[in-house]
């Protein structure tokens, strides 16, 4: 498995992550033991999709695991001009200008996971990535990182856009799938190492069998130990980037659109590194995106043959459910943090359009907790008063206590 990566990130727009040696010498930042607020970032669309922008704060109503919370911070971004109120207290909307200092439009940020790209699927990450930067306005900025090294440019404007594509043509896919005759894929092996299904065990030894004719001489379960190894490896490459990435861009204001662009991974419940990506997201009030780069499964893989995943026909469905489940651990990020998939689509580029719009016309709705925090994850809903719209938010976030300052200024070993 390889290390955290280095980030080189351009210093002149204020977005590098300290190095490790850098983050160990400053001292960690510390909070009070209390619930601080909760922002939460809600899309409202008609029935077309298109936004929904004259909503006030009286219109939403939050719940956090089922109870009522007071609405104590409103504002309505629309077209990159905020409208803020005092929710609590007048319930009136006032117009005003942006914060001094704030950079003009808006930052998006394109994760290229070429940790998870095969060479059979980079050509098509890169044309929707081209079609996102194409995509957005001319005074928006753009951070395009690759999930492997961490090296990334970082597109001010619509005239700097030309370096940035240059950058995405020379990236290249990190990861070659297994053509070895036992082979499997890692949703079978995390199935069969972490979740101990008798029944997808049984199924892989057949298709092996049948495959290298090495009946009773292989050991199913330390073939899938490795393999999952492996995927696990990939997976905390992503997963730790994307955590650094969301925490690098969490000063910026308003939302933060990060779109992965992947063939997906799975979700594993021994790969803690998930929920630092929620909790990052959560700090940053940044949603995720994810782009399946598979496009368009209809029961074939586009791979070459000897990359077929799917076996014989009469094992179709249970395939198209496997190749599901390669791709459960990216979509779950999506949902979860106010965002959503891409996938099983040709049309990755009108994909690419409808997240460039989206961040276009968005809510900030915050309110104080009325539990203290405990660590436990708390479910979030959003309700709009208002019929035929559709609402999307993050589903929740980890109420992480946070420890007293202590007197050197560092948290205790």
């Amino acid at each position: 498995m390889r290390h955290a990566p280095e980030w080189l990130f351009l210093a002149a727009f204020g977005l590098v992550a300290p190095t490790a040696s850098a983050a160990q010498a400053q001292p960690v930042p510390s909070f009070p033991a209390r619930a601080e607020r909760v922002v939460v970032d809600v899309v409202v669309t008609d029935r077309d999709g298109g936004p929904v922008t004259d909503l006030s704060a009286a219109d939403f109503e939050v719940t956090e695991d089922g109870d009522p919370q007071r609405i104590v911070s409103f504002e309505a971004i629309a077209l990159g001009l905020p409208r803020a109120t005092g929710a609590g207290e007048t319930g009136t909307e006032t117009t005003a200008p942006p914060p001094s200092g704030s950079a003009p439009g808006r930052l998006s940020v394109v994760a290229f996971d070429d940790v998870n790209l095969t060479p059979y699927k980079v050509h098509e990450a890169k044309a929707a990535v081209a079609a996102f930067v194409r995509a957005l306005g001319e005074d928006d900025r753009i951070l395009l990182v690759a999930t492997g090294s961490g090296e990334g440019r970082l597109s001010p404007s619509g005239a700097s856009r030309q370096a940035l594509l240059d950058m995405l043509r020379d990236l290249k896919a990190g990861y070659l799938p297994d053509m070895a005759p036992d082979r499997m894929s890692d949703y079978e092996a995390m199935m069969i190492h972490v979740q101990r299904d008798p029944d997808t065990q049984a199924r892989v030894a057949k298709r092996i069998a049948a495959r290298a004719g090495l009946a009773g001489t292989l050991s199913i379960p330390a073939l899938a130990a490795e393999a999952y190894g492996r995927a696990a490896g990939r997976l905390q490459d992503t997963l730790r980037t994307l955590a650094r990435l969301i925490d690098t861009i969490a000063g910026e204001r308003g939302r933060k659109s990060v779109v992965l662009v992947s063939e997906g991974f799975i979700l594993s419940p021994w790969v803690a590194e998930f929920r630092s990506v929620t909790q990052a997201a959560t700090r940053a009030n940044a949603a995720l995106y994810f782009v399946d780069a598979r496009q368009m499964i209809l029961g074939q893989s586009e791979y070459p043959v000897e990359f077929n995943p799917l076996g014989e026909a009469r094992d179709l469905a249970v395939a198209l459910a496997d190749q599901a489940g390669e791709a459960f651990g990216s979509e779950t990020l999506a949902t979860d943090t106010g965002g959503f998939s891409i996938r099983n689509t040709n049309d990755l580029a009108g994909g690419m359009r409808r997240i460039a719009a989206e961040t276009r016309s968005y809510y900030l709705v915050g309110y104080d907790p009325t539990k203290d925090p405990d660590g436990r994850f708390r479910k979030i809903r959003v309700k709009v008063n208002r019929r035929g719209v559709r609402v999307r938010a993050r589903k929740g976030y980890f109420a992480e206590s946070r420890p007293a300052p202590a007197a050197s200024g560092r948290l205790p070993p």
